[in-house]
């Protein structure tokens, strides 16, 4: 890829974005796996919470996800790799946390506990999806 000089993690967290999506889609052996990304919150194993944000089932999604990581080099090179993974990983799980309360709280407040929005690897991104995921 181009312009990756001095960007290994984006180079590796977009490689990896493009290899699970084209796993999870398209090759067979891959796709009864579909089923463990989807995260609904009550009563879910802590592996689904993990996997629904570093997997991407929809195109859209997956697409959307790597040219964000991919326009995060300029952060990877202006902070050094080091403090960028270290950013990566407060904010996912930050955003793991608030997503997890703000859908149980809303879930109670509607009375039945709604999905954790099973979009994917965009966690340390945009991380309020559950909020907008609230539907009869």
């Amino acid at each position: 890829m181009p312009h990756t000089d001095r960007s290994p993690i984006c180079k590796c967290l977009v490689g990896w974005i493009c290899a699970a999506h084209v796993a999870l889609r398209y090759v067979p052996m891959f796709r009864e796996a579909q089923k463990y990304v989807v995260c609904k919150v009550p009563g879910s194993a802590a592996y689904r919470l993990l996997t629904s944000k570093l997997c991407f089932v929809d195109t859209k999604d997956a697409v959307l996800a790597a040219l964000l990581i991919y326009y995060f080099r300029t952060f990877e090179r202006r902070y050094g790799s080091s403090r960028f993974v270290s950013f990566l990983a407060a904010s996912f799980v930050f955003s793991a946390v608030i997503e997890t309360t703000a859908t149980y709280a809303i879930g109670a407040a509607v009375g039945a506990l709604q999905d954790s929005g099973g979009g994917g690897g965009d966690g340390p991104l945009f991380e309020f999806n559950g909020l907008l995921a609230i539907g009869p």
